[in-house]
């Protein structure tokens, strides 16, 4: 009999630490799950956070690239229109007439300075010069004349340098808006 009920107090045991075991093993199943949830929660958060970054990090490379695009687009919109103008003032000076333009240079300098001695000209309009002035030397400016006092003191620089810088400072925002219908306050 005590054999039976040492049995029973041992079936007991065990049945009851079956119990336990399963009500632990349910419990840890149920943490299990519990952590699982949490951890696929959290890489979906971080998932979908990364998701933002990568498209705001994809939006600012377009927009850069949108705006360096259309930045180029004006530079060589701006390239094109300083070339046609540039062109327009060669086409206006070359069709000058050098001797003509030289003696005109000649009686407007000659008014601002006493005792005008030797006249400076570009080695291109050199031959013309020596048939229009007694005393005229070559000079590293690209046309036009620069008047010299007979003493060297004083000068008056017509060079097309200086009338060029003149000229274009006061004419290229008219031609400017005449050519593109913009306004345009100087040159380049």
């Amino acid at each position: 009999m005590i054999e039976i009920e040492i049995r029973k107090v041992v079936e007991e045991v065990i049945s009851e630490a079956k119990r336990k075991a399963e009500e632990i093993l349910e419990e840890g199943g149920r943490e299990r799950e519990r952590i699982l949830f949490e951890a696929r929660k959290e890489v979906e958060m971080k998932k979908d956070e990364m998701q933002k970054e990568a498209d705001l990090a994809v939006k600012k490379i377009e927009t850069i690239e949108a705006t360096k695009s259309r930045m180029d687009s004006k530079e060589i919109l701006q390239k094109t229109r300083m070339k046609i103008i540039e062109d327009i003032y060669r086409e206006f000076y070359g069709g000058l007439d050098v001797e003509g333009t030289l003696k005109s240079m000649h009686s407007i300098g000659i008014k601002s300075i006493k005792n005008a001695g030797a006249v400076y000209v570009s080695e291109n309009d050199f031959e013309a010069a020596k048939r229009i002035f007694p005393d005229v030397k070559k000079s590293g400016i690209k046309g036009g004349i620069v008047i010299e006092s007979a003493d060297g003191r004083e000068s008056v620089n017509l060079s097309m340098e200086v009338i060029d810088e003149i000229f274009r400072n006061r004419t290229f925002p008219g031609v400017y808006e005449i050519l593109f219908g913009e306004r345009k306050a100087k040159a380049k």
